[in-house]
């Protein structure tokens, strides 16, 4: 049985202000063109399906389109929810779908239902769906009065309890569909033995950190939520990453969709089809006057996005507008040695309606210089507010 494993599609994600939504349909085209070409026998999507619980109509219209062409191809899909997701959305009309292959984490969690299973030579095959959990989660689906041991805050025994409830049969082939940070070991001191990215949320001291020897029952565990492709802990137990790169920390990563061959109880083999970006991420360094020499930006992907460091001794003037003219998708500058970087402000038309005239025009001049207003300057900028729009200085 061949399985496409695929999570984090964070359909709606903006980088720096930017929509990311054309680059999201030319990898989900891609995908589509993998799945018709190499006709595996399920397509798993392992939660973040938007980036946002508040789906904006766009993102919704995507998504929409990609899973009306994905189950045209014929083969079950499916879909849990992550924790970018609202979960109601994602499990909206879950019975319904499943006439269509299509299977669905619930609109809310009352513990993970029977599994769905596919048959192949081999025999069946036992796919569970879990969502993305808090111990809260976990509580409010099993009554203490009669689960007393689910009653906790760590996430590693609360996702403990709910795979305890779970009737998985071991001498059976089982897939688990999960979306939380799984690490090799859980405790003090441990290696997490996995990498994250800065598009990520990021938890304080590591509190929602769950052990992969949990998931020992199951011979594959197709995870979402860290944005890089890698194991947890045994090769089995494993991240797909992100579709597209979503922050310049991924900048060395090669995208991709985990293909994972299911054959006799016991083997399981792995391998990835790579993805290409219309656009990719990328990191650049140099002086401004090398970074600015036609003989070097025409070596350049100049429509990439991308993050430049200068490496001149003191911050150019107006650096970031004279490059863009150069580069249309700088998306982030910075200066070697220090941490201030300079990117657009990306907010949106009623962010710009409600901020303060001020604070907008001090801001585009820290943008466009990387410098503050001198306390003169500040007194020019509110005197000519003043003068224009009267009443109180801005």
């Amino acid at each position: 049985m061949k399985l496409f494993h695929l999570a984090d599609l964070h359909i709606g994600k903006q980088v720096h202000g930017v929509s990311l939504l054309p680059d999201q349909r030319y990898i989900l085209e891609q995908v589509l063109e993998a799945v018709k070409r190499q006709r595996p026998d399920a397509v798993l999507l392992c939660g973040d399906i938007y980036d946002k619980p508040q789906i904006a109509r766009e993102a919704e219209k995507l998504y929409d389109w990609f899973l009306t062409e994905l189950t045209a191809c014929g083969q079950p899909v499916l879909i849990i929810s992550g924790n970018h997701d609202s979960a109601a959305h994602v499990g909206y009309f879950s019975d319904l779908l499943k006439k269509n292959q299509l299977y669905t984490t619930a609109p809310e969690f009352t513990g993970v239902r029977g599994p769905v299973t596919l048959e192949d030579d081999h025999g069946p095959v036992h796919f569970w769906l879990m969502p993305f959990l808090k111990p809260v989660d976990v509580r409010a689906a099993y009554p203490e009065e009669e689960y007393p041991d689910v009653q906790t805050d760590s996430y590693h025994h609360a996702i403990g309890s709910v795979v305890a409830q779970m009737d998985v049969d071991p001498s059976e082939r089982n897939v688990l569909l999960a979306h939380q940070f799984v690490v090799k070991k859980v405790g003090a001191g441990e290696d997490p033995g996995v990498e994250k990215t800065d598009s990520e949320v990021l938890s304080i001291g590591g509190i929602d950190c769950v052990g992969a020897d949990l998931f020992d029952a199951f011979d594959y565990v197709a995870l979402g939520h860290l944005h890089r492709p890698q194991k947890a802990g045994r090769e089995t137990v494993r991240y797909s990453g992100t579709p597209l790169k979503y922050s310049f920390s991924e900048a060395n990563d090669q995208k991709s969709i985990t293909v994972v061959d299911l054959g006799p109880k016991g083997d399981v083999r792995l391998d990835t089809l790579p993805l290409t970006p219309l656009r990719d991420m990328r990191r650049i360094s140099g002086t401004f006057a090398e970074v600015t020499e036609r003989d070097f930006y025409e070596q350049q992907e100049r429509d990439d996005y991308l993050e430049i460091t200068l490496t001149d001794d003191t911050e150019v003037p107006g650096a970031f507008s004279k490059l863009r003219t150069i580069y249309p998708n700088l998306l982030s500058l910075r200066y070697a040695g220090t941490e201030r970087s300079f990117t657009p402000s990306g907010l949106s038309v009623k962010e710009l309606e409600e901020a303060d005239p001020f604070d907008l025009v001090s801001g585009f001049f820290r943008d466009q210089t990387g410098k503050e207003l001198r306390p003169e300057q500040e007194e020019l900028l509110k005197g000519l507010m003043t003068e224009l729009w009267g009443g109180d200085e801005a």
